[in-house]
C-alpha cells in the first residue's frame, strides 16, 4: 500500500500488480486523494442548492459547528465497532462524528456536499494529529466500493437513493448507524 501511494505521489503513471483484495482499497484511496486534493473540484464541481446552502452556512458559522459534540446515538453504539473499523461518514459536515471515531482508532472516510465543512473537518483532524480521508460528493448518487466498510454512519441526512448503496458497501455483518430528520411527518 505504501509503495502504491508513494508511486502516485512521484509520477502520474505507474505500473503496479494489484491483488484483488487491494483493488477496491486502492481505488477508493486514489479517488478520495485526488478529489480532496483538487481545489478546483472542491469549489466548483458540486453546484447545487444543498452545496450552496451548506457552504454558506459553514462559512458564516464554521467555528460554532466545531463546538458540537458527537451525536448521542453514535456514542451509545460506537462500542459495537471494532477499534480498527473502516467507517464511512456520509454527510459528514464538519466531521464531529468522524473525529469521535478516529480518536478511538477507526479509519474514517468522510463524504459531504460541502467543501467548506470538509475543510473545517480536516483542520480539526490535523490539530489532533489525525488524518481524514474525504471527498466532496453529491450524495444523491454516490459510488462506493462493494463490501468495503465495517460501518456506515448517516446522521441528519435523508436520501433514499443511498440505502442500496450503503447495503452494498457494507461488509457482511457490517453496521449502519442511521439518524435522520423526517421533516413534517414524512414516512421514512
Amino acid at each position: 500500500m505504501v509503495a502504491f501511494e508513494e508511486g502516485l505521489q512521484q509520477s502520474k503513471w505507474a505500473l503496479f500488480i494489484i491483488t484483488p483484495e487491494w483493488k477496491e482499497t486502492l481505488c477508493l484511496k486514489y479517488i478520495l486523494a485526488n478529489l480532496s486534493a483538487n481545489e478546483d473540484y472542491l469549489m466548483t464541481d458540486i453546484n447545487n442548492a444543498d452545496a450552496h446552502h451548506w457552504n454558506t452556512r459553514y462559512q458564516a458559522e464554521g467555528k460554532q459547528w466545531l463546538r458540537h459534540k458527537p451525536k448521542q446515538l453514535l456514542v451509545d453504539y460506537a462500542g459495537l465497532l471494532p477499534t480498527d473499523a473502516k467507517v464511512l461518514d456520509s454527510a459528514a459536515g464538519v466531521g464531529v462524528n468522524a473525529l469521535f471515531l478516529a480518536q478511538r482508532g477507526m479509519q474514517v472516510y468522510a463524504l459531504d456536499v460541502s467543501w467548506v465543512g470538509l475543510n473545517l473537518a480536516k483542520m480539526r483532524f490535523r490539530e489532533q494529529g489525525l488524518v481524514l480521508d474525504s471527498a466532496v460528493v453529491d450524495l444523491s448518487n454516490p459510488w462506493l466500493p462493494s463490501q468495503y466498510f465495517d460501518a456506515v454512519l448517516n446522521i441528519s441526512f435523508l436520501e433514499r437513493a443511498t440505502f442500496p448503496v450503503y447495503q452494498q458497501t457494507l461488509k457482511p455483518g457490517g453496521i449502519l448507524i442511521f439518524e435522520a430528520f423526517a421533516g413534517d411527518g414524512e414516512d421514512v
